[in-house]
């Protein structure tokens, strides 16, 4: 959830608006800013009042000319102004991490490609994982498939997960329920709060 493409001011917000493509692209910035923002705040609330580890993705380059991006992810960050030291590259500020949150930048579209997130969850000793973000076809779906290959139980929170359309939303969630529970935030929040 950085700026780059869960902001309608920023990165692909802009974008899509120097485009005149804002109409096609209304469903993903008000289910980010109805559903995707709120449910995550309630949900990183709800792990932080529980003493449950946190661990905020990010993508994006770290050098100013994108050079350490491969083809595609290149070209999506340069047009949608996404490297570090950018406004785009920030986590949108409702949901950012708090100080001494990890925070792990990663370079592919899984996690798992480009960083020690596997080694992160180890020393955390993960067993079980709940994901949440954009886009649900796109990051979140390819965070949960390498997630559950790697033996993690995954947990998908759906009201917290946004995509460029609904028809996107749910088949990224559809295939999701291959690899892992797919439920909502205020189960998560109640099922937290009777533990």
């Amino acid at each position: 959830m950085q700026n780059a493409t869960g902001s309608v001011e920023y990165g692909l917000g802009r974008l899509i608006a120097l485009q005149g493509g804002v109409p096609e692209n209304e469903y993903r910035f008000r289910r980010i800013r109805e559903l995707v923002i709120p449910n995550t705040r309630s949900l990183l609330q709800t792990f932080r009042d529980s003493k449950l580890s946190l661990v905020f993705l990010t993508y994006g380059s770290r050098r100013p000319d994108y050079s350490d991006l491969p083809p595609g992810l290149r070209e999506f960050c340069e047009l949608t102004n996404n490297r570090v030291g950018e406004v785009e590259y920030d986590i949108v500020a409702d949901i950012a991490p708090l100080e001494g949150e990890v925070v792990i930048n990663k370079r592919s579209v899984s996690p798992f490609t480009t960083t020690d997130f596997d080694a992160v969850l180890a020393s955390l000793h993960a067993h079980v994982l709940v994901f949440c973000g954009v886009s649900t076809d796109v990051c979140v779906e390819h965070a949960v498939r390498d997630a559950a290959d790697r033996g993690y139980a995954c947990i998908v929170v759906s009201d917290a997960c946004g995509a460029t359309s609904p028809e996107d939303d749910e088949a990224g969630l559809r295939s999701m329920r291959n690899y892992g529970h797919v439920t909502e935030t205020d189960c998560i929040v109640a099922g937290l709060a009777s533990i």
